[in-house]
């Protein structure tokens, strides 16, 4: 794979079940990986050619031989503040969550990608403030969103931040501000319900995290992600997955973490705290008001 590539695509032919032994195979199919230094990969050699892959994974390829060639060039992208994306896409049962995620001792890409995340910053001599990853997991199923990790699924919502990102949100939470923050002067009964303005901040956390600071706490997404996730029979998987995952590690420390929480919580509370702004402003002209009405009576 060229790492002045931007996008690479590869094609990968897994085994046949133990239940699909003695089944025919389609002919042209390539069943052996793909020479690395081939520039255009047939993955199906017939009248219509499926062709222009950068390259293909036979039979005998494991997850590891897949993560070598196709992604983990990628790391150093992300080592150096960028973004790196695998895109897994297929019929059901045709490996997907095998490959990302693995199946028994046989590791996933995903985690080979953060078990080499982990050793380049270990290695790092930039031992001033120590770096670990940032894990997150969500499904997307049919038009819900839901957090996968903990104990139960959380419904999730979409919205799009001041810098036009889509962002996914958790739960709200709602706070009211204390008695003395929310900017009223005086006696609230005396105003009028519409000159009150709301001080209750909404939060919405984002997903649930994991920090991984070894490859092993990464076990929690793999089991949750497999577990939770909506599936159903078929005539080709028996526990085939009914909706598309989405698996993400950032690289943080303590400093970004922290930096991350405090501006979650501001902007919460910012609305509210110019509704108390608005309070004050409502309240000492109502004062300044029934001042003038008494000055008025007396004289």
């Amino acid at each position: 794979m060229a790492r002045s590539c931007p996008i690479s695509v590869f094609a990968r032919v897994r085994p046949l079940a133990p239940s699909e032994a003695g089944s025919d195979l389609l002919p042209g199919l390539k069943t052996d990986s793909s020479d690395p230094d081939e520039r255009s990969t047939v993955v199906l050699a017939s009248a219509t050619p499926i062709d222009g892959y950068t390259g293909a994974f036979g039979q005998e390829a494991n997850n590891r031989d897949v993560f070598e060639r196709c992604f983990a060039e990628r790391v150093s992208t992300v080592l150096s503040g960028g973004t790196a994306s695998l895109f897994c896409y297929g019929y059901t049962g045709a490996g997907k969550t095998h490959t990302v995620i693995g199946y028994g001792n046989e590791r996933g890409v995903f985690f080979l990608a953060a078990e080499r995340l982990l050793q380049q910053l270990n290695s790092s001599v930039e031992d001033h403030q120590k770096k670990f990853l940032r894990a997150t997991a969500c499904e997307i199923y049919n038009d819900n969103i839901l957090d996968l990790l903990g104990d139960e699924k959380l419904e999730c919502s979409l919205a799009t931040d001041e810098s036009g990102q889509l962002q996914i949100l958790g739960p709200p939470q709602r706070t009211q501000l204390d008695e003395n923050d929310r900017g009223i002067i005086g006696d609230k009964a005396c105003m009028s319900a519409a000159a009150v303005h709301e001080t209750i901040s909404t939060k919405s956390s984002g997903l649930r995290s994991v920090s991984v600071f070894q490859v092993d706490d990464l076990d929690k997404i793999g089991k949750t992600c497999v577990q939770q996730r909506a599936c159903g029979s078929s005539t080709e998987h028996h526990q085939s997955s009914r909706s598309h995952a989405i698996l993400r590690v950032e690289v943080v420390n303590a400093d970004v973490v922290k930096a991350q929480d405090e501006l979650k919580e501001a902007r919460a509370v910012l609305p509210a705290r110019k509704n108390a702004y608005d309070n004050i402003s409502s309240s000492l002209f109502h004062t300044l008001f029934q001042y003038h009405i008494i000055l008025r009576a007396g004289a």
